[in-house]
């Protein structure tokens, strides 16, 4: 009697190459029949069969009669690997382009991406991300093990194209008065003239020129907001802030003449133009003993050196003047000083 039991094969690629089955017999020789088995042979080709499991048979006997014959059966699993079908998210194409790999239907085994940019590859197979971060056109191939070693194809991707940023930037000063509120900003974009320019004053649209000028309306504190677009739709966006400031000051003269010739028969503050609150002010004129001979808060009318600007002026001599005032940030300010009248 000659046994036909054998040990378990298996499982297989369909790429594997030819196994001998008697490797497998607890006794070599006999016949060996299946799907996949070389006539009158023991080889067994994954390759040549059509089946995901394949029934092998051993027939043996014994010799020379052909008496005692037994015969046993296993089922192989041969391995056929599906064709891939990997998948790049992609949101944003420029720099810095953040892409998430996946292939579908896939949870065991071993993927490995290469994304084609000289980095280093990656395994995964679900939710694998990568970012480029310089502009080119990308060819990325997957490649794929099971978990009996049966490799896949490599499967070489539709190329990814990334489009250069460009990079918003620009000048200007961190302060201005509103004696000049005017300014043309400097634009300092990469790829200048090929970009289109959103330009935001406190978030609102007032300009799409390259380098645009501004007229501040008030004093305050602003944002300036640059929005750079490419013409792939790249978009890079910067936010500078500017103070615009008060810009005034006063000049008191220290004499006057007030005898009707015209040239300074009135005494007066002289204001820039800029940054005066004028429904603060008031001025008052003092002897020299302390007595209140003019007093006004109508920035237009100057003392014209008499008392309570009537009559006749006051004889040559020396008076204090007291003036307040508040510029239009709410600042006060107080000053005293001597005026001459002379003659």
């Amino acid at each position: 009697f000659v046994s036909a039991t054998f040990s378990q094969a298996g499982p297989y690629c369909k790429t594997s190459e030819g196994i001998n089955m008697n490797t497998f017999a607890s006794n070599q020789g006999g016949k060996w029949e299946g799907e996949g088995i070389t006539s009158g042979t023991s080889m067994f080709y994954p390759g040549n069969t059509n089946s995901e499991n394949v029934t092998i048979t051993h027939y043996t006997q014994s010799e020379p009669k052909g008496y005692c014959k037994d015969v046993a059966s296993m089922t192989i699993n041969v391995r056929t690997l599906k064709d891939l079908a990997p998948k790049a998210e992609i949101n944003n194409r420029c720099v810095p382009a953040e892409v998430i790999f996946n292939v579908a239907g896939t949870n065991t085994g071993i993927g490995t991406w290469n994304f084609g940019d000289d980095s280093e590859s990656v395994t995964g197979l679900a939710n694998v991300s990568h970012v480029y971060t310089t502009p080119g056109t990308y060819n990325v191939t997957f490649n794929y093990v099971d978990d009996i070693g049966c490799k896949a194809k490599p499967v070489d991707m539709n190329a990814l194209i990334v489009h250069a940023s460009p990079k918003a930037n620009f000048s200007v000063p961190d302060e201005i008065f509103i004696s000049d509120p005017k300014l043309v900003v400097n634009n300092q974009s990469s790829d200048l003239n090929e970009n289109h320019y959103d330009w935001k004053l406190n978030n609102e649209l007032f300009s799409n020129d390259v380098n645009p000028g501004i007229d501040f309306p008030r004093i305050g504190k602003f944002s300036i907001t640059l929005v750079a677009t490419s013409i792939n739709k790249c978009v890079s966006e910067i936010t500078k802030n500017i103070e615009v400031k008060n810009d005034f000051n006063v000049f008191i003269p220290n004499s006057f003449s007030p005898n009707f010739d015209g040239l300074n028969d009135v005494f007066a503050p002289v204001f820039t133009q800029y940054g005066l609150d004028p429904k603060a002010f008031e001025m008052e004129i003092f002897d020299r003993w302390g007595h209140s001979i003019y007093r006004t808060k109508d920035l237009a009318k100057g003392w014209d050196g008499s008392t309570q600007n009537k009559g006749e002026p006051l004889k040559e001599g020396t008076y204090v003047y007291r003036i307040k005032y508040k510029d239009m940030d709410g600042n006060s300010y107080e000053k005293m000083g001597d005026i001459a009248i002379l003659k």
